[in-house]
Protein backbone atom coordinates (compact mmCIF):
# COMPACT_ATOMS: atom_id res chain seq x y z
CA UNK A 1 0.00 0.00 0.00
CA UNK A 2 1.67 3.56 -1.18
CA UNK A 3 1.43 6.48 1.28
CA UNK A 4 -1.46 8.08 -0.94
CA UNK A 5 -3.54 5.15 -0.07
CA UNK A 6 -2.10 5.48 3.60
CA UNK A 7 -3.74 9.12 3.61
CA UNK A 8 -6.59 8.10 1.58
CA UNK A 9 -8.07 5.43 4.88
CA UNK A 10 -6.70 8.14 7.15
CA UNK A 11 -8.70 10.22 6.26
CA UNK A 12 -11.74 7.64 6.13
CA UNK A 13 -11.13 7.13 9.65
CA UNK A 14 -10.76 10.49 11.04
CA UNK A 15 -14.04 11.42 9.35
CA UNK A 16 -15.73 8.29 10.68
CA UNK A 17 -14.36 9.22 14.32
CA UNK A 18 -15.43 13.11 13.87
CA UNK A 19 -19.07 11.88 12.85
CA UNK A 20 -19.31 9.61 15.54
CA UNK A 21 -18.24 11.93 18.30
CA UNK A 22 -20.83 14.05 16.66
CA UNK A 23 -18.03 17.30 15.72
CA UNK A 24 -19.09 20.09 13.14
CA UNK A 25 -20.67 19.44 10.17
CA UNK A 26 -19.17 22.37 8.13
CA UNK A 27 -15.35 20.27 9.36
CA UNK A 28 -16.91 16.85 8.37
CA UNK A 29 -17.89 18.06 4.89
CA UNK A 30 -14.64 19.78 4.38
CA UNK A 31 -12.77 16.57 5.27
CA UNK A 32 -14.95 14.38 2.70
CA UNK A 33 -14.32 16.71 0.46
CA UNK A 34 -10.75 16.40 0.42
CA UNK A 35 -11.49 12.97 0.59
CA UNK A 36 -13.28 12.97 -2.75
CA UNK A 37 -10.77 15.07 -4.61
CA UNK A 38 -7.86 12.50 -3.04
CA UNK A 39 -9.94 9.61 -4.07
CA UNK A 40 -10.22 11.24 -7.82
CA UNK A 41 -6.83 12.05 -8.13
CA UNK A 42 -5.40 8.81 -7.14
CA UNK A 43 -7.83 7.43 -9.38
CA UNK A 44 -6.94 8.92 -12.33
CA UNK A 45 -3.24 8.57 -11.79
CA UNK A 46 -3.36 4.45 -10.89
CA UNK A 47 -5.76 4.66 -14.22
CA UNK A 48 -2.93 6.80 -16.44
CA UNK A 49 -0.53 4.18 -15.10
CA UNK A 50 -2.24 1.14 -16.27
CA UNK A 51 -3.09 2.12 -19.70
CA UNK A 52 0.67 3.33 -20.28
CA UNK A 53 1.50 -0.32 -18.99
CA UNK A 54 -1.08 -1.63 -21.55
CA UNK A 55 0.40 0.80 -24.61
CA UNK A 56 3.71 1.15 -24.58
CA UNK A 57 3.60 4.08 -26.72
CA UNK A 58 1.62 6.01 -24.38
CA UNK A 59 4.13 5.34 -21.63
CA UNK A 60 6.70 6.09 -23.71
CA UNK A 61 4.52 9.65 -24.66
CA UNK A 62 3.83 10.41 -20.75
CA UNK A 63 7.63 9.70 -19.90
CA UNK A 64 8.62 11.99 -22.87
CA UNK A 65 6.55 14.91 -22.20
CA UNK A 66 7.72 14.40 -18.28
CA UNK A 67 4.33 14.54 -16.92
CA UNK A 68 5.10 10.64 -15.13
CA UNK A 69 7.91 11.65 -13.25
CA UNK A 70 5.49 13.97 -10.55
CA UNK A 71 2.40 12.17 -11.28
CA UNK A 72 2.90 8.36 -11.31
CA UNK A 73 6.35 7.69 -9.40
CA UNK A 74 4.34 7.36 -6.03
CA UNK A 75 1.22 5.26 -7.30
CA UNK A 76 3.64 3.13 -9.35
CA UNK A 77 5.05 1.77 -5.71
CA UNK A 78 1.95 0.10 -5.27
Amino acid sequence: MDEYLLEINELRRRIAKLKFERASVVIIEELEAQLRILKAIYESASGLFSAGDKDRRLATLIWHHDYASPLLSPVAAK
